[in-house]
């Protein structure tokens, strides 16, 4: 309502919703005052965390901060103009790092507690629909790819934008020109994982061999379709 949904739709051009990090900091504003009365600094992945207690810089990729609902994927960087209307430029935002950037050293008390070298030289990294990418070899828009961890999705590359691209998310790629349009769905794995409560079985490993066996055994009917959506989803 205060940022406009066309507005953020031409900015962002990611779907927004209460899944993305914007809204999440202004319901912890809302919500949890005390503790956001507390919060200086934020960062936007595990990676981030890891690299913020070995060097002390707060840093982020650009394929991760796409995906926060405060990035201005046109221009490559932070809304902070959002944060301003929203009052919440109290918070610090991490800073944007291509992924093979050096961002810091190591230091002393980290070195210490990771047995890592003092002063050894720590890179940015990147989110995991973008390292899944690179590790899957795309190089052109012709191809496509599917991956099933406990999340899923399917991706391919683009240079230009098209009429229709919501609701897919647009990452941007470590390779310059290049963007991911990518459709992610948040079970895939978990719902085998699900599944296995059906089985009976005593242990995991069984349960996992009987309903692979399940599986083989059966006819695959054309006209039953299972909808993965066992919690909220992103897509579609």
């Amino acid at each position: 309502a205060q940022l406009g949904q066309v507005n953020i739709d031409r900015i962002t051009r990611n779907p927004f919703n209460a899944g993305s990090v914007l809204p999440k900091i202004l319901h912890l504003k809302d919500h949890e005052p005390a503790h956001f009365a507390q919060t200086k600094q934020v960062l936007l992945g595990a990676k981030d965390l890891i690299i913020f207690r070995l060097t002390g810089s707060a840093v982020c990729d650009p394929t991760t901060a796409a995906t926060t609902g405060m990035y201005d994927f046109d221009h490559g960087r932070w809304t902070h103009a959002w944060m301003t209307d929203l009052q919440l430029d109290t918070i610090r935002l991490p800073v944007l790092h291509a992924a093979g950037e050096v961002v810091g050293q190591v230091h002393g008390a980290a070195a210490k507690a990771t047995g890592l070298p003092q002063g050894l030289d720590v890179m940015c990294g990147l989110g995991d629909a973008a390292a899944t990418t690179l590790g899957a070899g795309m190089t052109h828009a012709s191809q496509s790819y599917a991956y099933l961890g406990t999340s899923g999705w399917v991706a391919t590359l683009a240079q230009d934008f098209h009429r229709g691209d919501m609701p897919l998310f647009l990452l941007p790629y470590p390779e310059p020109g290049w963007h991911i349009r990518i459709g992610p769905i948040s079970n895939a794995g978990s719902v085998h994982r699900w599944a296995l409560q059906f089985t009976l079985k005593e242990t995991e490993a069984q349960a996992y061999a009987e309903l692979e066996s399940l599986v083989a055994s059966t006819i695959t009917d054309p006209d039953l379709v299972f909808l993965p959506y066992l919690s909220p989803e992103r897509l579609p």
